[in-house]
């Protein structure tokens, strides 16, 4: 099944854990105090607990989540990792988690800060040059051309984009050709069509495609 709308959030793992000690029960004779050591887990990362009919309240304290319920024991209760790095996995997945925080440089920082446009070749380098995909594609060569060639990659990654004045089936053609490189065959496609799709974001008067040579 294809979910449609949806915008995927790859740093999210999803974990069950149990209970692992003898409890005795609070003062009450009613409660138990279930714990979660964020220390037998990444310290860099954020946690949640996911709340169960079972779970009557958690709270964070001291590296530790706490869990208020009436269960003794209990085991499978879910809770989510939030992760900054790019090694974990998930949900089965082995494959490299990629990122997409940018390097800072005063190019981007300038179109970001005060949404000023592309108005030089170096410009261009340099946004394509802070979006950090120089380990899979290196820009070459962009030209302005009339239509697109032939097998041209699209700037389709941000499609909740709308064209408000400028349609793009009116606009003169840039053209971005990316090397691949060496060795490099997974993702680079991909992260082409990354690279233009963030270019285009700072392109009125113009239509980004890509070139993979």
């Amino acid at each position: 099944m294809v979910d449609q709308d949806r915008i995927s959030l790859w740093n999210l793992e999803r974990f069950t854990f149990r209970c692992m000690k003898f409890m005795v029960p609070c003062l009450d004779g009613k409660h138990y105090e279930h714990e979660l050591n964020l220390e037998d887990y990444d310290p860099d990362s954020g946690y949640m607990v996911e709340g169960n009919e079972d779970i009557l309240s958690i709270r964070y304290e001291n590296g530790r989540i706490w869990m208020t319920s009436f269960q003794e024991t209990f085991e499978d209760w879910c809770a989510w990792r939030f992760s900054g790095h790019q090694d974990m996995e998930s949900h089965g997945y082995r494959g490299r988690v990629l990122g997409n925080a940018g390097k800072e440089n005063f190019a981007g920082y300038l179109a970001q800060r005060y949404g000023q446009g592309i108005h030089s070749r170096t410009e261009i380098y340099r946004i394509v040059e802070r979006l950090g995909v120089e380990e899979w594609v290196r820009l070459v060569d962009c030209r302005i051309r009339e239509r697109e060639a032939d097998g041209s990659f699209q700037a389709d990654m941000n499609r909740f984009i709308r064209e408000e004045f400028f349609p793009m089936e009116t606009r003169r053609v840039l053209e971005l050709t990316f090397e691949r490189v060496d060795g490099t065959v997974a993702c680079a496609e991909d992260m082409l069509r990354y690279a233009i799709s963030q270019v285009q974001l700072h392109l009125d008067e113009y239509k980004c495609v890509g070139i993979l040579i």
